[in-house]
């Protein structure tokens, strides 16, 4: 950013000729701006995937596993591809409340 700024032949001002309030639709033109339709509308990258069923994991197949604790915000959400060499239903720990499913084993893709 430093270098962009020190460009002599470049130079940044704040454009206050558009106001982003003109762009709306007013009520005589007929459409009524929604923010929150709007916003639900755009949020969802196609409307069809709550619609499509997934498919269930099998042995075999490759994932990717997402990290919830990372060390550094900068570090990757996702890690794999993984093989899943075996698939375990529910399992349930008596002495605890907790309850855990997915693939028992798996061991990272290597070749890419």
């Amino acid at each position: 950013m430093a270098v962009l700024l020190s460009q002599p032949n470049l130079t940044i001002r704040r454009c206050t000729t558009l106001n982003p309030a003109t762009l709306l639709p007013t009520a005589e033109e007929g459409h009524q701006h929604n923010c929150l339709d709007e916003v639900s509308t755009k949020v969802l990258p196609r409307p069809d995937l709550n619609s499509t069923p997934q498919e269930p994991i099998q042995p075999g197949d490759y994932v990717w596993v997402k990290k919830f604790v990372r060390k550094r915000w900068n570090t990757p959400r996702w890690e794999g591809p993984y093989q899943v060499k075996a698939r375990e239903q529910w399992r349930t720990l008596r002495k605890r409340l907790t309850a855990c499913i997915g693939p028992a084993t798996a061991e990272p893709r290597r070749n890419l």
